[in-house]
């Protein structure tokens, strides 16, 4: 494989035959090949040509998630319970996707979308269910003209929708704000030019105890964005942070709307990203596990779409992270905050000395820990990821690489 790393094509061809390997049934009788297999396609992921190849070509990675995914649910059907390898595999793959998908390639993932929803009719681990959610909540917003134009009934008008909206019946009125936003989301025009009526209405029902309204509310404001950006921002960012007294899927739900909002505003994130971090920094602060999981998941979200450029938070949040893993007494949350912490020193690369410099010594030390003795074998594995990613990062500052066109003076 050496031999030809600076043979571009040979390589992305072995990285194709490899993942077509792995994937014949031939190969899960023949333990010793399996693993040089799995090996050699670990050893090319780490191949800056392999990322490119990745990242211009993302379909060969598609097909084999989704081989993943039937494969798993297959297994679930037989055993009625997922095992800690394939759980693993699962959760690396879909945070995979997330990483991989773009406005440019989404429609690349519109044919995984019935995987994702049968992966989560069958799944009981609610760590892969939140990802599974989380990815298709993010093609779903890539492609809002699809499911917009099918969902609005013609002969449901903006006045009849407003009637509705201000019934005193709860459920007519939750269905009267489900409408105006399906109005809103397809463009009609009287719902265009009503926009800051609306706005008032759905902050109005912010307030109410039903959760169905309440929801209904949040789902109205979302589809606002465009126009309303800096009002929808503060008001759901103030309801994630203020409603701790909420039912978990409430707030949940609330999580992944904000989500939503931050895809749809894009480079404009930016603007508000001291909303969104502050938001979720304190929902991995929260009395409930799978709270603390969601929104460590969605600040790693949140830091990819900002593409790293995070700011002085981003100390405070790998402290965050930090006391997570050393004292969560839930699996689930340490394994994600391992997570999170192995995809920012990715991204971070070599800026990762300076940004933690102040932290980078404990932050090592509990990595460390982690892996040589927490329980959960993924938490685990996560951890000795972390530690390759800070490991090379000072194998990077101590071994500059030389500028093309300059070469070493040998004495």
């Amino acid at each position: 494989m050496n031999k030809h790393k600076d043979k571009p094509v040979a390589t992305q061809n072995l990285f194709i035959c490899l993942l077509q390997n792995y994937t014949k049934e031939v190969f899960k009788d023949d333990l010793e090949r399996n693993v040089v297999n799995v090996k050699l396609l670990n050893d090319l992921v780490q191949n800056f040509q392999i990322e490119q190849f990745i990242s211009a070509n993302p379909e060969h990675i598609i097909l084999f998630v989704e081989y993943l995914i039937k494969q798993s649910i297959s297994q679930d059907k037989d055993t009625d319970a997922s095992s800690p390898d394939n759980t693993d595999s699962l959760c690396t793959a879909l945070t995979l996707l997330t990483i991989l998908m773009s406005e440019q390639n989404t429609p690349l993932f519109s044919h995984i979308t019935p995987s994702l929803e049968s992966l989560l009719n069958y799944s009981t681990n609610e760590e892969v269910n939140i990802l599974a959610r989380q990815v298709l909540e993010q093609i779903k917003a890539a492609n809002p003209s699809k499911k917009r134009g099918s969902k609005v009934r013609r002969g449901e008008s903006y006045e009849k929708a407003m009637c509705d909206a201000c019934d005193p019946v709860l459920p007519v009125r939750g269905h009267g704000m489900v409408t105006l936003t399906k109005l809103i989301l397809s463009g009609d025009a009287t719902a265009k030019s009503n926009k800051s009526q609306l706005l008032c209405l759905f902050m109005e029902n912010l307030s109410h105890e039903d959760s169905y309204l309440y929801l209904s509310a949040v789902e109205g404001l979302a589809a606002l964005t465009a126009e309303h950006a800096d009002s929808v921002v503060e008001t759901l960012t103030e309801q994630f942070i203020g409603q701790d007294q909420r039912e978990l899927e409430c707030r949940l739900k609330l999580g992944e709307v904000l989500m939503r909002v931050a895809r749809h505003l894009g480079e404009m994130l930016v603007k508000y990203k001291s909303q969104f971090l502050n938001a979720f920094l304190h929902g991995c602060k929260d009395e409930d596990h799978l709270m603390r999981t969601s929104s460590l998941s969605n600040l790693a979200e949140i830091c990819r779409i900002l593409g790293y450029r995070v700011g002085s938070i981003l100390s405070e949040m790998f402290i965050c992270i930090k006391c997570i893993m050393s004292s969560d007494p839930y699996p689930e949350p340490r394994r994600a905050a391992v997570m999170v912490a192995s995809f920012l020193l990715c991204a971070l690369k070599q800026e990762a000395l300076q940004v933690l410099e102040p932290i980078l010594p404990e932050l090592y030390r509990t990595l460390r820990h982690i892996y040589d003795h927490d329980l959960d074998d993924r938490t685990r594995l996560h951890a000795q990821l972390a530690l390759e990613q800070l490991n090379a990062a000072v194998k990077a500052f101590l071994t500059p690489t030389l500028p093309a066109g300059f070469s070493t003076l040998r004495l």
